[in-house]
């Protein structure tokens, strides 16, 4: 993890290891400032190579080891440096499966990746464990990406609604929140856990007291919409931050 004033300010890297035991590192430089950054490039990795996140263990914060990163700023880590572990991910998942095709005598097209083990969509009783395959090699197997988005006359946006219900004494001026409610316009949600607190934050100073409930609706497409272009290499156009 370093941070520059270069021509690299907004590359993104990742570096993903799949070891001879099964097991997944993922190296990012990223640094978890109470995001929840950690466990984020944790779901991804494990999402985009079908194991449990259990196996998988992300690396950050050491200057010897952990590659680049621009640093945390600007809601950029998920959709960024998140774009970099799924390609990175993607990169090792082929490389393993490519592996398992040859020493499992399997056509490559049959196989898959679920829960962990590789399976056989020809034949779904037959299951192998990614170890089985992994564990020949004397060394593991990495992949490593570097994602530079090009953000120039682009714009990132975040869209929110807040509304607040006081109670108003008339005589002393007192004044009561009775009801707050956030609408985020949140996309993808990769962290849940991170997300509600996210919304929560804002909301805390209220110190509201009884029931607060987090709701994920369905995606709702608003009348009118400004036509916005996103910035290349984003991890999805559906992700982006809480608008917070």
């Amino acid at each position: 993890m370093d941070f520059r004033d270069t021509a690299e300010e907004t590359a993104f890297r990742a570096e993903v290891q799949l070891l001879p035991d099964g097991s997944v590192k993922v190296l990012v430089g990223v640094t978890d400032i109470g995001t929840g950054a950690k466990t984020t490039m944790g779901l991804i990795a494990a999402e985009t190579l079908g194991v449990p996140l259990e196996s998988i263990a992300v690396v950050y914060g050491d200057t010897d080891i952990a590659p680049y990163s621009p640093g945390e700023s600007g809601s950029r880590t998920t959709g960024y440096t998140g774009m970099a572990v799924i390609e990175a991910a993607q990169n090792v998942r082929k490389q393993l499966l490519e592996a398992a095709a040859e020493r499992l005598q399997q056509r490559r097209e049959d196989l898959d990746i679920k829960d962990g083990k590789i399976v056989s969509k020809a034949e779904t009783a037959k299951t192998w464990n990614i170890a089985e395959v992994a564990g020949r090699n004397v060394d593991a197997l990495v992949a490593s990406v570097t994602t530079n988005p090009q953000e120039s006359g682009k714009a990132r946006m975040d869209f929110a609604a807040h509304f607040t219900e006081v109670e108003v004494n008339l005589e002393t001026g007192k004044v009561r929140v009775m009801r707050y409610v956030a609408a985020q316009d949140s996309g993808t949600i990769i962290n849940r856990l991170t997300a509600a607190s996210q919304v929560k934050v804002f909301i805390f100073p209220f110190r509201l007291s009884g029931p607060q409930d987090f709701i994920i609706a369905p995606t709702i497409t608003p009348a009118v919409m400004a036509s916005i272009q996103l910035p290349k290499n984003q991890l999805h156009a559906s992700v982006r931050g809480m608008g917070i």
